[in-house]
């Protein structure tokens, strides 16, 4: 008799644990979901705009959820590399003056 109802039990946390799972997995939703590539460029060159030249984005790509952004101004020798969020937050990671 206990054997069955160990049986039972270890059923239903098997199967609470792969529900829990799934609702946690959909709940984090992707970058693409909430903010585009472009988006995200847009918000960095509106970001590192200055008086002097034009902000070029050189690469985008996506890593830990969030976007990674090189981007390079060739009017006062700079470039950069940003991180852009979901929330549509940039923060820097590196800047340089050549």
């Amino acid at each position: 008799m206990l054997r069955k109802e160990d049986n039972v039990k270890k059923r239903l946390l098997l199967i609470f644990t792969i529900i829990t799972s799934v609702i946690l997995l959909a709940a984090c939703s992707q970058i693409e979901n909430k903010i585009s590539k472009d988006e995200a460029g847009r918000l960095v060159i509106e970001e590192r705009s200055g008086k002097i030249g034009k902000v070029e984005i050189t690469s985008i790509e996506i890593k830990n959820n969030k976007y990674i952004i090189e981007w390079k101004n060739e009017e006062n020798l700079e470039k950069g590399i940003d991180e852009v969020d979901k929330n549509g937050n940039v923060k820097m990671i590196d800047a340089q003056i050549e």
